[in-house]
């Protein structure tokens, strides 16, 4: 089938008048079709309609044989390059040219020339772009004018009787909405709508459809476009002059409909799920609350409903200079749900200046862009809770006396270090409790010192020491906890020690027996006589197993010495445990190193 929608090429339309009523000849490659009244059915490029007779190619000279062909009525012919088979009934496309073949322009108004009656002109003028054409009763109109330009396409229809005006039946593309507004699935605060039509119409509405959400007893509501809203082109954000009323909290389907001046009927455009909120969001019950002091950048609030953006934002107004004031502290994941949140950090929390004073604004708009109206908190001083850092003792350690270190960030009000056994042996009196006083609460570094409150703690003892302070202004220190910490005052015992005094080794084995295992010990090997030995003292670090506790008998150690053959000796075991608690010595004197 002809596709009538693509516009045709080069095409010129004459007009002629038939001498003789029933023949004529045809030209090649023009070809004609006829009604049985004689006038012209249909003209297409190369293409006929099964009327009467169709055409064929042929040669100069060859006859069409018409039938029923009156005298004196006017016929087309269509010049052409190409047949096609057929064509559907009552449907005949021309492109408008005048007799010499330059492309025809049609202005509103103009006047169009279509040769009747053996040439006589026939004058048709339109009283409607696009719309109407007068014609003189009974007489036939070969163009209706609907703003043609070289190359449209037009349905040619006959005009009988006395009718005086025709609706233009040209078949064109019906209009098309695009680019519609409000989408699928949002959310909308007012009644904007937007939407492009690819061509004016002569109707249209808008139709919004309840479908979920808050009951609206007078949906549907089919607003009806006018004015400009029908035009062609782009309309956008705009409030339709017919606007509904609308129930917050209700959910519509919305469909754009509408035809042109020819009935042509645009493809409805729906658009569902569409929220219409105009209600605004609420915060409440924020925190920190005005002329609140603080210690952290912690909030709390409540929101109404699910927000898309929000901010709480720390503006400084007074106190301690804070150049990177204010804070915008945008809103992220679940900080934007419904509901209450309490005591939470932000995830962009900011970095507030100790003894700076705050406004503390919030703020924040629905998914359907309805603002919340702000709550600002004024007059929130910053006061930083205390830090304590580089304790001891450490965790896993052990100590022989109760001398404690720490830095505090600030001045404190108050503070205290509290010992409580765990383990080892039994403390009757924990907790210790130690409570600072006078210079112990100062600012900064408190390294090795004894508090004037000093606990007495259990020899053998494990426990765990905590750190706490608290400000002037009651802000507490996070504690600092250290645990599995030995208070250890008993020394260590070497014993069995092997070289003995006056004895003559061939060999650096030692033995020696320790009563608990050490942190560092060493044997050491000092000349007193014999040959000269110029690596004397050899001092021997223990390391590994040698540190144990227990017997250690006849062992080569790692860090074995090179002594000398002849020399004389004074041989020292030392050790000292973990604690810090320093063995008594062992020394055994005139060892001589001998040959085998």
């Amino acid at each position: 089938m002809f596709d009538f929608q693509t516009p045709l090429n080069r095409i010129w339309l004459r007009t002629f008048s038939i001498k003789d009523p029933s023949v004529f000849r045809v030209e090649p490659g023009r070809y004609v079709v006829l009604r049985e009244d004689g006038f012209v059915e249909n003209i297409t490029d190369g293409t006929v309609a099964p009327v009467m007779k169709q055409t064929v190619d042929r040669l100069p000279n060859d006859i069409y044989e018409s039938e029923d062909v009156r005298g004196g009525r006017c016929v087309a012919v269509v010049e052409s390059a190409f047949v096609q088979p057929q064509i559907q009934m009552n449907s005949l496309y021309i492109c408008l040219v005048d007799g010499d073949g330059a492309a025809y322009t049609y202005t509103h108004g103009a006047l169009l020339t279509v040769a009747c009656k053996s040439g006589a002109g026939l004058q048709c003028q339109a009283s409607d772009l696009g719309k109407y054409v007068l014609a003189q009763a009974g007489d036939p109109v070969y163009a209706i004018l609907d703003d043609i330009i070289s190359g449209a396409i037009f349905l040619i229809r006959k005009l009988v009787g006395d009718a005086a005006v025709a609706p233009a039946q040209a078949l064109r593309t019906p209009p098309q909405f695009s680019s519609v507004a409000p989408t699928t699935g949002s959310l909308m605060m007012d009644l904007k709508v937007s939407y492009t039509l690819s061509k004016a119409v002569t109707s249209a509405s808008i139709t919004w459809l309840r479908t979920g959400g808050t009951a609206d007893p007078a949906s549907p509501h089919v607003q009806v476009l006018a004015g400009t809203e029908l035009a062609s082109g782009a309309h956008t954000d705009i409030t339709i002059s017919d606007a509904p009323s609308l129930v917050s909290g209700s959910i519509y389907s919305i469909k754009f409909n509408a035809s042109d001046d020819r009935g042509n009927t645009a493809k409805e455009v729906v658009v569902a799920n569409v929220s219409y909120d105009t209600i605004a969001p609420v915060i409440s019950d924020v925190a920190p609350a005005s002329e609140a002091d603080v210690h952290d950048t912690k909030v709390s609030y409540t929101l109404s409903e699910e927000f898309e953006s929000g901010k709480v934002t720390w503006t400084r107004v007074s106190g301690t200079e804070d150049l990177a004031s204010p804070h915008v502290c945008d809103l992220a994941g679940d900080e934007l749900d419904v509901g209450v949140h309490t005591d939470i950090e932000l995830t962009n929390a900011p970095t507030l200046v100790d003894g700076a004073v705050y406004d503390v604004k919030f703020e924040g708009v629905d998914i359907a862009g309805n603002p919340a109206e702000a709550v600002t908190s004024t007059a929130v001083a910053f006061d930083a809770a205390p830090v304590i850092s580089a304790t001891s003792p450490a965790t896993g350690s052990a100590h022989l006396d109760t001398k404690v270190s720490y830095t505090l960030s600030e001045a404190i009000a108050a503070g205290s270090i509290t010992w409580t056994r765990t383990g080892g042996e039994a403390d009757p009196a924990s907790l210790h409790v130690q409570v600072l006083a006078a210079g112990e609460l100062a600012a900064g570094a408190h390294t090795d010192i004894t508090l004037a409150d000093d606990p007495t703690l259990v020899d053998g003892a494990i426990y765990t020491v905590q750190f706490d302070a608290e400000d002037a202004a009651g802000n507490h220190a996070t504690p600092v906890i250290n645990t599995n910490v030995l208070f250890d005052t008993t020394v260590p015992v070497i014993s069995d020690t092997a070289p003995a005094t006056g004895s003559s080794p061939t060999d650096t084995k030692v033995s020696y027996t320790l009563s608990e295992a050490i942190a560092a010990g060493s044997v050491t090997w000092t000349r007193t006589s014999g040959e000269d030995d110029v690596g004397s003292p050899h001092v021997q670090a223990l390391a590994g197993d040698e540190l144990a506790v227990g017997a250690h008998t006849d062992i080569t150690l790692a860090n074995d010495p090179t002594l000398v053959v002849g020399t004389v000796y004074s041989v020292q075991f030392d050790a000292e445990d973990a604690a810090g608690n320093p063995a008594e010595p062992v020394v055994n004197t005139n060892v001589t190193f001998a040959t085998v």
